[in-house]
């Protein structure tokens, strides 16, 4: 038998398998993804974001006859229950939130915690048949998930949202909220960690009453 002959057939043998494992090996990853991305988000997680928005639209039916202080005391415990202070804090300062003493975080969330009630309860303040439509939503991994959902507005156009949540001791939170591809907690980052710089965390409390105080007079 000729050796350079089956030398040859070793050659095309080993391609063919290594092609074979190649096509396995594809196959099995595009099998791996297909399942990630048609996995949803758990309920527990859709029922985080469902209560925020159906509690935004109660809110602004409530508009003709609330102040924003009734609205906002309403809708706090809402807001609170859906939202991770303790994780935004730690995305806003990054490493240095781990060092800020007790005090300074605490006064930072409870800041936070007001601000972001007075947000809602002044932009959700009017009713003309808005609605919030789920879209879709996936899980990504066991601790964190996305919620997609349509704010229409009431000439039928689709603002686009995108809940960001962590699922921390057996509850889901809200970590970030993009509007429109524009992330919510990046802004905030670029705004108070500026503001860490110059003039420390009382400068960023004081710009948090600042913005409250111009919420409350619009």
């Amino acid at each position: 038998m000729n050796p350079v002959k089956n030398h040859r057939l070793g050659l095309n043998g080993l391609k063919s398998f290594r092609m074979y494992c190649l096509h396995s090996l594809l196959a099995l990853v595009a099998i791996g993804f297909s399942a990630m991305a048609s996995a949803q988000a758990p309920e527990s997680a859709l029922a985080v974001v469902q209560q925020l928005e159906q509690a935004l639209i109660q809110s602004m039916k409530d508009g003709a006859e609330q102040g924003l202080e009734q609205r906002r005391r309403t809708l706090a415990p809402i807001v609170d229950a859906s939202l991770n202070y303790e994780r935004m804090g730690r995305f806003i300062f990054g490493s240095q939130w781990l060092s800020f003493p007790d005090s300074d975080r605490n006064a930072f969330k409870q800041a936070f915690r007001k601000l972001s009630s007075t947000n809602y309860a002044a932009r959700f303040k009017k009713y003309q048949g808005e609605s919030f439509e789920l879209k879709n939503s996936d899980a990504q991994g066991q601790r964190r998930a996305r919620v997609r959902s349509h704010f229409i507005k009431k000439d039928g156009e689709a603002i686009v949202f995108d809940y960001l949540l962590l699922g921390e001791n057996n509850e889901w939170k809200i970590v970030n909220i993009i509007v429109e591809g524009v992330s919510d907690l990046a802004l905030k980052r670029t705004q108070y960690s500026g503001i860490f710089k110059k003039s420390g965390m009382s400068g960023v409390i004081e710009t948090m009453a600042t913005q409250e105080q111009q919420l409350e007079n619009d």
